[in-house]
């Protein structure tokens, strides 16, 4: 069951991430052109990519291909995969971050409530012992007065 929804959800958050994606791409193509560190980097990522993307297709798709060598790719369609990594990397990345910060707010929000019922339930519990102690006092007074002789004219 988790499984199918892990799956819808990851296909939607790359459905709505792919104008994001496609901008990051077209900006890291134009910082390439002045970066040779930034090329260098985005080739690297982009064949690493596609060898694991290979390599783990053939671990889940049925092959009858025996070789492990993979065939690496040009340097545009390196650049390419690089940039789509690095688009891809940095979405997951905000949405993860996202997703803790909410979780942490939420459960600050849960101690800040819990610590206010807390404080409420003790102020509650204060008072209810001062009503005890009160009643307790009346009772005594009133066993007194029963007690005691009353005086007649």
């Amino acid at each position: 069951m988790i499984l199918p929804f892990t799956k819808v959800f990851s296909l939607c958050i790359r459905l709505f991430t792919r104008p994001l994606v496609n901008y990051a791409k077209s900006a890291v193509k134009v910082h390439t052109k002045r970066s040779e560190v930034m090329r260098s980097l985005l080739l690297s990522s982009g064949q690493v990519y596609h060898q694991m993307h290979y390599r783990i297709q053939r671990i889940f798709l049925p092959t009858t291909i025996a070789e492990e060598y993979v065939k690496p790719l040009s340097d545009e369609k390196a650049l390419e995969a690089g940039a789509e990594f690095l688009g891809e990397v940095v979405v997951y990345g905000v949405l993860m971050v996202w997703g803790v910060y909410e979780m942490d707010r939420a459960q600050r929000e849960s101690r800040d409530k819990e610590a206010e019922i807390s404080v409420t339930v003790t102020a509650i519990r204060e008072k209810m012992q001062g009503a005890t102690a009160s009643f307790q006092a009346m009772r005594t007074a009133l066993e007194e007065a029963e007690k005691s002789p009353t005086k007649s004219s």
